[in-house]
């Protein structure tokens, strides 16, 4: 429905409700059948929702993943955590790293005869840095240098010195086998994860308000379809009351009765109208758009199917929170633990008159120089440390009890979905037997009244019968619907 069309229809209706009192009953009666036939003519669309050019579910839904600004920032969240999982693993791989330095020393000597009474050193250092998940880290390096004294008894000295180095450092008691940070690295990985599925489960929770806002708004123009109707043989019938009634055949209280269901189905009518403009509304603003217009739709009233049971994406986020947790905590007790590490050192250097020489020099195992050695370190704020530990186990316990929750109402939740999904599916073939039903009853009462043996207020009775037969189907559809597209948040 387009703003025209929208407006159109108001102004037909509100001139139609003005102009009851104004004019003449039979160009009161002439206005509202304008107005039935205008609300036909404008939802006529929904007939052909089976047509080629009616815009389907999976049409629209394509529509809103492309211009849902929310939809497309919880994917572009959910992909950007995927991207970052990895992000601490910049902690253990290889760096490579180089240092180049240059030196004069003037300081006095006890015996500048040997000493001298200057230095001058130029060196560059190159090589690789590794810390393991392990806890074990390492360096190997290689570096070259000039070295150049003057000032002693002998006179100048000036050679070339290159080495090549190795150092190992493993941890003993804090992070011994690497639990400290490889719970880190595995506690920012799982983190990650948690924030990648709560988007994912942001998306599917925007494209399942999409779908019912999708199916809303069908069911109600469709509603609007069966008032529009029922206000049509609310007004036949009327007329025809007041012929008889005019003619003596009949007593004017059926007229009266007969003029006033109609009346209360203009106001029915016009109630309906403003539940499409609100779902109109809802389902533009799916598309990006602040606009009541209605394209045509697939009915809700069709084929439907169970989808397949599986975890919401929110569960699984509580569960990968509750993991992280824990190895958060076990992190923040070795925090507690004194640091002791083994540590060695191995090189191998050469002297020489030129680089080159000192480089060869430095490749031969003549000249090496070993360490091995403990480092020790003991926290003083064990205080703060254990308070410190006790929070993130305490945060850890929050996080499992969170999960255990929310498993346990997804679940329930899912299973309630899933048998009243049964349910709906056997209300709605009795609603479309007894909407059947109500219809032939209706045609029964129309023969009998054209005959003489009924009363105006059976053939009312009975034209409401119908109308809330029809409407009791299309809720019971959407309803169908809605429970359909809440199923699909629990994906496989």
């Amino acid at each position: 429905m387009s703003h025209i069309q929208t407006g159109a229809f108001f102004y037909a209706r509100l001139l139609t409700i003005r102009l009851v009192n104004k004019l003449s009953p039979r160009c009161a009666r002439n206005a509202a059948r304008v107005l039935a036939a205008g609300a036909v003519l404008l939802l006529c669309p929904l007939a052909a929702a089976d047509g080629g050019w009616a815009l389907s579910l999976r049409g629209y839904l394509e529509q809103v993943s492309g211009r849902q600004q929310a939809l497309t920032a919880a994917r572009q969240t959910a992909k950007a955590a995927r991207l970052l999982r990895q992000e601490k693993e910049t902690e253990i791989t290889p760096v490579l790293f180089s240092e180049a330095s240059a030196t004069l020393d003037n300081t006095p000597q006890l015996e500048p005869e040997y000493q001298g009474d200057s230095t001058k050193n130029a060196a560059l250092t190159v090589g690789a840095s590794l810390k393991t998940r392990h806890g074990v880290s390492g360096k190997l390096y290689y570096s070259v240098g000039r070295e150049s004294i003057s000032g002693t008894a002998f006179g100048d000295m000036d050679k070339w010195r290159a080495g090549q180095n190795l150092e190992i450092s493993a941890s003993l008691w804090r992070d011994r086998g690497g639990r400290e940070t490889d719970s880190n690295l595995r506690a920012f990985t799982l983190g990650r994860d948690a924030d990648a599925e709560t988007a994912a489960f942001e998306s599917d929770s925007i494209e399942t308000r999409a779908e019912e806002a999708y199916w809303n708004l069908s069911a109600v123009k469709e509603s609007l379809v069966v008032l529009s109707n029922n206000l049509k043989r609310a007004r036949k019938l009327a007329d025809w009351s007041r012929t008889r009634a005019e003619a003596g055949l009949a007593d004017e209280t059926e007229y009266l009765q007969a003029e006033a269901a109609a009346k209360l189905r203009e106001q029915e009518l016009l109630d309906a109208t403003s539940l499409l403009l609100a779902a109109a509304r809802e389902f533009n603003s799916f598309l990006g758009e602040n606009s009541a217009e209605t394209p045509a739709l697939e009915n809700a009233d069709g084929p439907v199917s169970k989808p397949s049971a599986g975890v919401r994406a929110d569960v699984r986020a509580a569960a990968l929170r509750a993991r992280a947790a824990g190895l958060a905590a076990a992190s923040s007790a070795e925090q507690t633990k004194p640091t002791l590490s083994l540590f060695s050192m191995l090189s191998f250097s050469g002297l020489g008159n030129y680089a080159g020489s000192a480089a060869s020099n430095a490749f031969s195992t003549t000249g090496p120089a070993a360490t091995l050695g403990l480092r020790l370190g003991v926290p003083l704020a064990a205080r703060l440390l254990e308070n410190n530990r006790r929070g993130y186990a305490l945060q850890a316990e929050a996080e499992n009890l969170k999960y255990r929750q929310t498993l346990l109402d997804s679940e329930a939740d899912r299973d309630a979905l899933a048998q009243e999904f049964d349910l709906l599916l056997r209300r709605l073939t009795l609603a479309r037997e007894i909407e059947k039903a109500q219809w032939e009853k209706y045609q029964a009462e129309e023969r009998r009244r054209a005959k003489g043996k009924s009363t105006v207020y059976f053939t009312i009775t009975f034209q409401d019968d119908y109308a809330r037969a029809q409407i009791s189907r299309i809720e019971t559809a959407l309803k169908l619907r809605i429970l359909t597209a809440r199923l699909k948040l629990y994906k496989e």
